[in-house]
């Protein structure tokens, strides 16, 4: 098997092929202009009586200008550890892609689904690939370097560049798209279902790594880790789990950490590249839900950190939310709606950066409102340079709880520069009576407006209240910081 496919240029593989030692059965294609395998009906299949393990991936692929894979299914049976490797191929595609059950067992090492080192410029295009149960080790911690635990990924995407960045190199531009794929199960202490790298910190350029009709779903750690420039979601799918039931796919192991299941727009390592911005991320049209309910503060979350550009738009959230931290500039979160979900602005006062936010025609639906969200946007550090426009709160307050509608300042120094304006907020069953639709313990400056609220409440007809601090002369439509009407 591995010299038919050094020796040829286009391999169609039998309808099922057994490999009995991983390590000698890996094959590595390199150095063609093309090749191209084809495998529909085939099953590559561990059958060793023991079990087998094998660092390298069962197929290399480097250094080939124009690669096809078509049609494979990959059944490690546990016993192996990654799937297919790719590395410096000029342009790839990778079609009909079934890979399962793949897990790591040697500390250290790595349990990869499809493994991408990205250079100079790539262009690979996925399509139909699913790659579910891949499982690193478990030690109760989280620690993939040499001698570790290893790490388990289903998609592992690595900005590369052969360790010589130059400027030449980090201009041209990469592209890797995936259709219609899923991606899921995946556990282990260092679990994340998708992660794309740049350890360079080179990926400001123009790259793209862009997701389309794909679910993301089912992890230990994070759903994806995107620490690169350039993600993009499209009408993807991105679902948690339960501590119950990763427990049951790990084989009654014991997770020792809380799991979660975020997605992550941010730099990696911001300690060592405080510079280095995360930009052109988007997610559009996505569903995001916490089916898992797992509680967990980077968990479930969406979080932009060391971020430009960031647009969130027509996404639908249920029980979980978006976070902003760190440092942030020019994010868009448009037309999004939160299902018992919300907005947390936690950004301290000089990583608001140059530029302008914007929290515009999103709406929240909280029935029964309850006391962890209690309001559509909130924030425990300042708010600077946000505009907040157009958005309608829906809440049906069950007793005792105390429901702030549109926005809820906890903490911090001040809001600076802010306008809230247009926005609607519809609060019924309130056994409180409670009006207000803004609240903050925070000072807000006199560059800040708020005008043209509207609340809507069963009863009480129509009202703007402020509560729990003097504001220091921002503009308040009719009525003061204390709710006092202006006559």
């Amino acid at each position: 098997m591995s010299a038919t496919c050094k020796n040829a240029d286009h391999v169609t593989l039998t309808q099922q092929y057994h490999y009995y030692d991983p390590v000698e059965d890996s094959i590595i294609v390199e150095d063609k202009d093309s090749f191209t395998l084809i495998g529909y009906g085939s099953l590559l299949n561990n059958s060793s009586p023991g079990m087998k393990h094998v660092d390298a991936a069962l197929f290399t692929f480097q250094n080939i200008k124009v690669l096809t894979i078509e049609g494979i299914t990959i059944n490690g049976n546990f016993k192996m550890a990654k799937g297919i490797q790719v590395n410096d191929i000029s342009n790839a595609t990778l079609r009909d892609i079934t890979i399962k059950n793949l897990r790591n067992i040697k500390p250290g090492d790595n349990a990869l689904g499809i493994d991408i080192r990205v250079i100079n410029g790539s262009v690979i295009n996925g399509d139909n690939i699913r790659i579910s149960e891949i499982d690193g080790n478990h030690d109760g911690n989280i620690n993939s370097g040499s001698g570790g635990i290893g790490i388990a990924r289903a998609l592992y995407i690595k900005l590369d560049y052969n360790g010589t960045v130059s400027t030449d190199i980090a201009q041209k531009n990469t592209k890797i798209t995936m259709n219609n794929s899923y991606f899921e199960w995946v556990y282990g202490d260092d679990g994340d279902v998708i992660d794309i790298i740049d350890e360079t910190f080179t990926s400001h350029a123009l790259h793209r790594f862009i997701f389309t009709n794909c679910t993301i779903r089912y992890a230990t750690r994070r759903l994806v880790k995107g620490s690169a420039s350039g993600i993009q979601y499209y009408n993807c799918k991105f679902d948690s789990t339960t501590e119950d039931d990763l427990i049951a796919k790990m084989g009654g192991g014991q997770i020792t950490f809380t799991p979660s299941g975020g997605v992550n727009f941010r730099n990696a390592n911001p300690g060592l590249h405080d510079t280095f911005r995360n930009m052109y991320g988007k997610m559009i049209n996505c569903e995001y839900r916490n089916t898992g309910n797992l509680l967990i503060n980077s968990g479930t979350t969406l979080i932009g950190a060391y971020t430009d550009g960031l647009e969130i738009r027509g996404n639908r959230f249920y029980n979980t939310y978006v976070r902003f931290q760190d440092k942030v500039a020019n994010a868009i979160v448009d037309g999004n709606s939160f299902f018992n979900a919300d907005i947390e602005l936690n950004v301290q006062e000089s990583n608001w950066e140059e530029g302008r936010s914007y929290l515009i025609n999103n709406y929240g639906h909280y029935a029964p409102a309850e006391s962890i969200f209690p309001a559509l946007i909130n924030s425990t550090n300042d708010i600077i340079n946000v505009t907040i426009d157009n958005n309608k709160v829906y809440s049906y307050e069950s007793s005792g709880v105390n429901f702030f509608g549109l926005v809820r300042h906890r903490s911090g120094t001040k809001a600076s520069n802010v306008n809230v304006s247009n926005n609607e907020i519809t609060r019924v069953n309130n056994p409180v009576n409670r009006k207000e639709y803004l609240f903050s313990f925070v000072n807000w400056e006199s560059s800040c407006k708020v005008f043209n609220n509207l609340i809507n409440q069963t009863g009480l007809g129509v009202g703007m209240v402020f509560s729990g601090v003097s504001f220091s002369g921002a503009t308040w439509d009719n009525y003061d910081g204390d709710g006092v009407e202006i006559t």
